[in-house]
This record gives C-alpha cells, sequence and structure tokens, in this order.
C-alpha cells in the first residue's frame, strides 16, 4: 500500500511538471487537435508503468479524477479519444461503474502477443488476427452489439461462433447483457478479482474495529496476500 501510494505521487508530481512539455498539436486527417491535460495524463501514466509487466499498461479512471480533479473534463476528454481511436476504455465486470483505460497502442499490442504465442503453439491464431483487422480497427466504444460482432467475424470457411468462444476463453470479448458483448481486459487473469476480494477484506476488517479506522501498522499486519481468492 505504502508503494502504490508513492508510485501515485510521484506520479502527480510528474504530470504536473510535464504538462507544458506535452502539449502540442497533432495534424490527423487535415484537423488538427490539441493534446489535452487528460492525454498528457494518460502518457505519463504509461510511462509509469515499469516495462517488466506481463500485460501491457492499464489504469483506472480514477487515476485520472484524483490527479485532474474535474471529473467533467475528464469524462468529455475521455469520449473524445475513445472516437478518435486513441485509447479503449473498459468496465470491471463485476462493477460496471469501475472503469479502466488502455491505449489503444497497447490494446493492439496484446492482440500481437496473442496471436505470437498461438503460432508458437502451432495453434488457431485467426480469432485474434479477424478481430484485430475487423473489430478493433473498427469498433471503438465498450461493447458491441451481438449480431455487429458475428457480422465482423465473418470469414470465408470460418465458424463466427467458434472463433467468438475463442475470445471469450482469452477475456477479449464477453457477453454480459441485452445481446451485446463487452470488450475485455487482456492479460489480467486474476488481477481484479483479486483486487476486489482485498477490498472487500479490508472493508470487513474496519467495520470490527470500534471506529472503523485502523493504524498502519495493524493493517500490514492483516497479510492480505494470505487470503484465497474465492472460485
Amino acid at each position: 500500500m505504502q508503494k502504490m501510494m508513492g508510485w501515485r505521487s510521484r506520479f502527480q508530481l510528474q504530470q504536473k511538471q510535464s504538462f507544458e512539455n506535452e502539449r502540442c498539436t497533432k495534424e490527423t486527417d487535415s484537423h488538427v487537435f490539441a493534446i489535452s491535460d487528460v492525454e498528457a495524463a494518460i502518457h505519463l501514466a504509461v510511462s509509469a508503468f515499469p516495462p517488466s509487466l506481463c500485460f501491457r499498461p492499464l489504469f483506472p479512471v480514477t487515476l485520472l479524477y484524483a490527479t485532474l480533479q474535474d471529473h467533467s473534463m475528464v469524462d468529455r476528454d475521455l469520449v473524445t479519444l475513445c472516437e478518435r481511436g486513441l485509447i479503449r476504455e473498459f468496465h470491471n465486470p463485476s462493477n460496471l461503474e469501475d472503469k479502466f483505460v488502455q491505449t489503444m497502442e497497447d490494446y493492439k499490442a496484446g492482440l500481437d502477443r496473442h496471436i505470437e504465442l498461438a503460432i508458437a503453439a502451432k495453434k488457431d491464431c485467426q480469432p485474434f488476427v479477424l478481430f484485430k483487422s475487423q473489430v478493433a480497427e473498427v469498433e471503438t466504444g465498450k461493447s458491441i452489439a451481438k449480431e455487429r460482432l458475428e457480422q465482423l467475424m465473418n470469414s470465408p470457411g470460418r465458424s463466427a461462433e467458434n472463433d467468438i468462444l475463442s475470445l471469450e476463453r482469452y477475456n477479449i470479448v464477453y457477453y454480459k447483457d441485452d445481446n451485446a458483448y463487452w470488450f475485455g481486459m487482456q492479460w489480467t487473469g486474476h488481477l481484479f478479482p483479486a483486487r476486489d476480494y482485498a477490498r472487500r477484506y479490508l472493508l470487513r476488517a474496519l467495520d470490527r474495529t470500534p471506529f472503523g479506522e485502523m493504524s498502519l501498522s495493524k493493517l500490514q499486519k492483516l497479510k492480505i496476500r494470505d487470503c484465497r481468492i474465492p472460485n
């Protein structure tokens, strides 16, 4: 927890020092876009991740809220960045109010990793190839209609239904409700279930204290790492 707080403080300090350096303009389709504070914050957050991670940088929107303060501006700029195909926004399947952000470059790099591993294992890599070229390049929202996904994944000599099942197996998409698939966060495994379980564990521990508070030394002795994630 101390390491997390230290990282967050360093990120906020680095962001404030680098905002002016990050401001520039990009020319896309004859339109000039100014890099916003939100986009600069995303670049800085990505650069703060160690290169040894087993998954591409992914972070909660609440980090942007805490850094930039203006929630309305953050939400507005995130919509714009999604529409421009620069980032992809995700929801935590167990809590739709829990949003995460990943750059489109890192998202596609995660798909490339699936393709590389499938080729190395001599398995069928076409579901990932089709998804990257026909879906990820086109759909920029958080979800996609079931019929639309089947249409985009349709390829001669292949079963779109089986290819989508392969994508679900690797958490690239998941079926939520309303005949729609939601885009999943790749390579995270049990990370978010573990985080949610640790959060509930902490809240239960605080509820058992007289005033709903606990010293840092006692908090460190809880040894949440020994908790088991329920299946």
